[in-house]
């Protein structure tokens, strides 16, 4: 009876007469039930069955749990060839689960314990592989298989095969390491104007470029000025250089990219651009780069550092400016009808100038000259917006449109305004209708639109406007130069490569 109360008081047997305390219940897995007699587990059977439980765990993904049950076994047993393995093991949890310091802290105290034990090299090279530090990784390898250990199960292959791994890693952060360093110094030269000039097949004039930043540079070429992305690879030889720039169609830009090849002038001073050799350039279709610089081809362009020289009629167009400081914006707005009227009232009566798409059937020649004079206008259109000012040229091209909401002209500045209007029809520049929209099924491609000054701010029809608004908060000029036709994007671009007969000649050929 006693015995039996005592069961079902406290649910265990006492210790009968001569019995140890470790024959009931231990507490550990697997330990003997209530009740029976047991024979006395060693540590190294008690920490095995830690170690089991453990890996059950690890198995389920229950890695807090698996850490405490390897914990319990490392702690019940100091026998080397039973504690390694379990700290191997927890070493692996403690990987997963981020602790990398407590994991290598194992899989080294492993190595220490039992020097045979091959996993724990295992062990301690993936663990450096998590913390990113290849050179230990191959190190730890190499020395694992210097011993000669036996490796069980792939060890020995994903030993080798993170040995490659390692190798591989180490030389692609050499080679980060070295770019980065090569990249700084050329940004540090490159950084900054540069200017070239423009051939006269070309419009003449000027050219600059200027870099902000390893991928942003600001063009300023004849009739134009543009952000545009830049992209440089300086390990090659010679070095890489590609200029990307947003063409304006619809329903959005096309992404057009020109590659180049570069280089340095041994006092840095000077920049040699050799551009694609294309013929036949489309928007948005993929140029080739040239295989060499050719300082003898009409695709390469010598720039040197600063800003570009202001020609003569830009100096004249700023000393105009100039005088009107102080003058309100009517007697400015007179003198930019009075300019731009004038000259292309000069244009048109001397040559016969108008803003036209060439026709294929035009002779060659006939084809390059109508191209030349277009960016030659185009060019000081642009110099005038860029010295009046952005929003006083919207205002007059309002009012040469009369667009609703525009400002009506008065006295001197209406007939300014009216003889201006006339030499834009007169030079295909305006049609003098009411502006509309464009078709719905509008082509993409900017050689397919419309008539050949559409896109400036003074050209008809409603997408200019939306163009020009556009620019005008980004303060650059709306010349768009979608007047150039299906060469507008190698036009924009003008010295880097040349258009016109085949790049590929060489200067004086014929």
């Amino acid at each position: 009876r006693g015995l039996k109360r005592n069961k079902k008081n406290f649910g265990v047997y006492p210790a009968m007469s001569g019995e140890s305390d470790d024959k009931v219940s231990t507490g550990i897995p697997g330990g003997p039930s209530p009740g029976t007699e047991a024979k006395q587990k060693t540590s190294e059977e008690i920490a095995n069955e830690f170690k089991e439980e453990g890996n059950t765990f690890l198995k389920g993904r229950q890695l807090v749990e698996a850490i405490e049950s390897y914990t319990k076994g490392i702690a019940a047993c100091d026998t080397p060839h039973i504690r390694g393995p379990i700290l191997g093991n927890r070493s692996q949890a403690y990987r997963r689960v981020g602790k990398l310091d407590a994991a290598l802290a194992d899989a080294e105290e492993a190595m220490r314990i039992y020097p045979t034990y091959a996993r724990g090299h295992v062990r301690k090279a993936y663990v450096l592989k998590e913390k990113g530090d290849w050179a230990a990784v191959e190190k730890a390898i190499k020395t694992a298989l210097e011993l000669n250990l036996e490796f069980k199960g792939g060890d020995a292959d994903k030993m080798k095969s993170l040995l490659q791994k390692a190798i591989a890693q180490q030389e692609a952060q050499r080679l980060e390491l070295e770019t980065k360093k090569k990249l700084d110094f050329v940004m540090e030269k490159l950084l900054g104007k540069w200017n070239g000039a423009v051939p006269p097949e070309l419009g003449g004039g000027s050219q600059e470029l200027d870099f902000k930043s390893e991928t942003k540079v600001i063009l300023t070429v004849p009739a134009r000025q543009m952000p545009a992305r830049l992209k440089l690879d300086v390990m090659k030889s010679p070095m890489w250089l590609d200029i990307t720039i947003p063409i304006p169609a619809q329903p959005r830009p096309i992404e057009h990219k020109m590659p180049h090849l570069f280089e340095f002038s041994e006092d840095y001073n000077e920049l040699h651009l050799m551009g694609p050799p294309d013929q036949g350039l489309q928007p948005g279709v993929e140029l080739s780069r040239p295989t060499r610089i050719d300082r003898e081809s009409k695709s390469y362009v010598k720039m040197t550092r600063g800003s570009a020289k202001p020609t003569d009629e830009e100096l004249e167009i700023q000393q105009a400016v100039d005088e009107l400081k102080g003058k309100n914006d009517e007697e400015k707005m007179l003198k930019y009808c009075q300019m731009m009227a004038q000259k292309l009232s000069n244009a048109v009566q001397k040559d016969g100038f108008k803003f036209e798409q060439p026709q294929p059937h035009w002779p060659e020649q006939e084809i390059k000259d109508k191209y030349t004079s277009m960016l030659k206008m185009s060019q000081y259109i642009f110099i005038l917006e860029k010295y009046f000012g952005q929003m006083l040229a919207t205002n007059v091209s309002s009012m040469v449109k009369r667009l609703p909401g525009a400002t009506v002209p008065t006295g001197a500045l209406k007939e300014a305004v009216d003889e201006l209007r006339v030499n834009m029809i007169a030079a295909g520049m305006h049609k003098d209708v009411a502006p509309q929209a464009p078709a719905a099924n509008e082509a993409e491609d900017p050689s397919k639109s419309g008539p050949a000054f559409e896109g400036h701010l003074f050209s008809d029809g409603a997408q200019e406007t939306k163009e020009s608004k556009s620019n005008s908060s980004s303060g650059m000029s709306s010349v768009s130069l979608v007047l150039i036709g299906a060469l507008s994007a190698t036009a924009i671009m003008g010295v880097a490569y040349y258009l016109f007969g085949g790049s590929s000649k060489k200067r004086g050929s014929k």
